[in-house]
């Protein structure tokens, strides 16, 4: 009799500990969801591309719109590109990744110093045989859709990659903003072109 109650109190013993670990692992699980969670709103945020839309009546505000926005999203672009250039341990957790960190910047490194070329020959291309005073607006809307679609491979590699998949840290100032946008566009500004009157460069 002695026995069986000795096994029963090793018994509920047991069943304690038990309950005791899985309550800490659950607490630790939801901890790291949240973090996950936090991590996938902000990534959801950051493509949250309304303030890259242009809504018009005139050919003429449309086109100057989308021209503005094309600038600030290429500087969105360039500017998360160069930080993958660059980043290090532990914003990336280098033990965790099948190729060499260092070919993967290179490859970063090469698609920003092409992008502009491949994006502008590919859409004037696409819309020149058409000119008329839409087509700078549709050349640039065109260009923007390049652009939005590189973001958001950027922060898929970023968020998705680099911090989930790969439990790095992440870079703390991946998301530029507004003024480190404003430098950016200073270096990288589109012009009209010449389908319209009155733009200095076709004079």
């Amino acid at each position: 009799m002695k026995n069986i109650i000795k096994l029963n109190k090793l018994f509920l013993v047991g069943i304690v500990i038990f309950v005791v670990i899985v309550g800490i692992a659950s607490l630790d699980k939801t901890k790291k969801t949240k973090v996950i969670t936090d991590d996938i709103e902000y990534k959801v945020h950051s493509e949250n591309f309304d303030r890259y839309s242009c809504e018009f009546i005139s050919n003429v505000g449309w086109t100057t719109c989308t021209i503005e926005a094309l600038d600030r999203a290429s500087a969105e672009r360039e500017w998360k590109q160069r930080k993958l250039e660059v980043i290090k341990s532990p914003q990336v957790n280098e033990e965790s990744m099948v190729p060499q960190l260092n070919d993967e910047q290179e490859k970063m490194r090469r698609w920003r110093i092409n992008f502009e070329t491949g994006r502008d020959s590919w859409c004037e291309a696409k819309l020149s045989f058409k000119a008329g005073s839409g087509t700078p607006g549709g050349v640039a809307d065109c260009k923007l859709q390049f652009e939005l679609q590189a973001i958001k491979d950027l922060n898929f590699l970023h968020y998705d990659i680099v911090i989930i998949d790969s439990y790095g840290e992440g870079i703390s100032d991946f998301e530029p903003t507004n003024s480190d946008i404003d430098k950016l566009i200073k270096t990288n500004k589109t012009s009209r072109g010449c389908g319209w009157a009155g733009e200095d460069s076709c004079n």
